[in-house]
């Protein structure tokens, strides 16, 4: 991100434009600091963003989905993931970023700005939370949302976010979610059981279960990204070894359930 750009998003973030993430819980929703402003490790970590998703989120999507010309992000943000994408070789035409925190938009447009993307190629939309998306059926050709659906506290309105994704979605077009797995601590705001004891305010992650009926018709796409980073962990395990030995049960012991569906191009919507 080049100047004047970098200084201006710095201020932003420094002013709290990323520290409210749970939008749907009112005063409550305030947990990860008590006056929204950011340190500077907060900061630093906001402006890598965009490098983050290059390294790992990117490379994943770019071998299982090719190409996509118009593409969603869903809980922007400050655009990190969105510009990760516009500059992929995904190749897009389009990439629109939306995100309920008006202060997060703004932050979201000059980091894009910062990347000489300008809209029509990328651009930024506040949206009301729980509200249905400002698009038609069928708009998009890959929707991401990544780290957003645990920050959807009630359990109904979660739901209808994952029907909204779907709905938008073009027929032969795929859905990316990436969310944390259960565990004894909840994984952003570090609550002892926190996936289990929902309360408003706080995040809390969905279930195999029930992120299995998010895709409820689709078919699920393999995405071997565990596998491969155990291999080259431990590059004298043969890779046939991981794959068919423990591979089956890496997503369980994974902290981040990373889902790619593909809709058919008939039938089920």
């Amino acid at each position: 991100m080049h100047e004047p750009y970098l200084s201006e998003f710095k201020r932003l973030i420094r002013a709290g434009a990323a520290s409210i993430d749970v939008h749907d819980a009112g005063s409550a929703a305030h947990y990860a600091t008590d006056d929204h402003s950011a340190d500077e490790e907060y900061v630093v970590r906001e402006v890598e963003r965009v490098d983050l998703h290059q390294r790992s989120l990117t490379p994943l999507l770019e071998k299982a989905v090719g190409t996509a010309a118009r593409i969603l992000d869903f809980g922007c943000g400050t655009g990190g993931t969105t510009v990760a994408l516009a500059l992929s070789r995904l190749e897009p035409v389009r990439v629109v970023g939306v995100d309920a925190n008006p202060r997060a938009v703004e932050a979201a447009r000059v980091r894009a700005a910062g990347y000489d993307l300008v809209p029509p190629a990328v651009e930024f939309q506040h949206v009301v939370a729980g509200q249905p998306l400002p698009f038609d059926d069928n708009s998009f050709d890959l929707v991401v949302t990544v780290s957003v659906l645990e920050f959807i506290t009630d359990a109904a309105q979660r739901e209808r976010a994952v029907a909204e994704l779907r709905r938008v979605v073009r027929p032969g077009g795929f859905l990316y979610i990436s969310t944390p797995r259960l565990g004894l601590r909840q994984y952003h705001s570090r609550r002892l059981l926190g996936d289990f004891r929902h309360q408003d305010g706080m995040p809390w992650s969905s279930s195999f279960r029930q992120t299995a009926q998010w895709g409820d018709g689709w078919e699920r796409v393999p995405l071997s990204y565990q596998v491969e980073q155990l291999a080259q962990r431990v590059p004298w395990v043969p890779r046939t070894v991981i794959e068919r030995g423990i591979g089956w049960a890496l997503p369980y012991a994974a902290r981040w359930q990373k889902i790619l569906l593909h809709r058919p191009s008939h039938g089920h919507s």
